[in-house]
């Protein structure tokens, strides 16, 4: 599901579904590095500052508000979902990926190092369709790669 907001339903939209059983991360546009989210608590990546989830829109806005979320990626292992935020223009786009729709066969993790952080991992979802240029045999198509947490290791 993909939806377009603006900054107030951003903000709601922030509120109501990104939970403490989230794990991701946010680049904010006047801030260097990366906040990083685990365990409902918030560490920016550059300087000591955390922050609880629940204060987390007020936190990382400055008092003008005119600052905004570049980009962010949440997923949680308890509802097996994977959000993704991503500013284009003057609103913002947000994909919700349920995890759970995907077999082994259509979702492929794989996993980065990050200069920021543990390892991040990303999941390939695939679809099986169909292909006519395959002689009708049914062939995996690329869906998306979305964020699917952190590893547990270290860097």
């Amino acid at each position: 599901m993909v939806e377009k907001l603006d900054k107030v339903g951003l903000e709601q939209f922030f509120n109501k579904e990104i939970t403490p059983d989230y794990e991701g991360y946010v680049q904010i546009s006047d801030r260097k590095g990366f906040f990083i989210l685990e365990n409902g608590v918030s560490t920016q990546t550059e300087g000591n500052y955390s922050v609880v989830l629940g204060s987390f829109w007020n936190s990382v806005h400055n008092e003008s508000g005119d600052n905004f979320i570049i980009e962010a990626a949440f997923y949680s292992k308890d509802k097996n979902c994977s959000i993704l935020i991503r500013q284009i223009n003057n609103y913002w786009s947000v994909s919700q990926f349920d995890l759970g729709k995907f077999s082994e066969k259509t979702l492929k993790e794989v996993k980065f190092f990050s200069k920021y952080s543990k390892k991040v991992k990303i999941a390939q979802l695939w679809s099986e369709k169909i292909d006519p240029f395959c002689e009708g045999f049914s062939v995996l198509k690329p869906v998306a790669s979305v964020f699917y947490g952190f590893d547990g290791g270290d860097k």
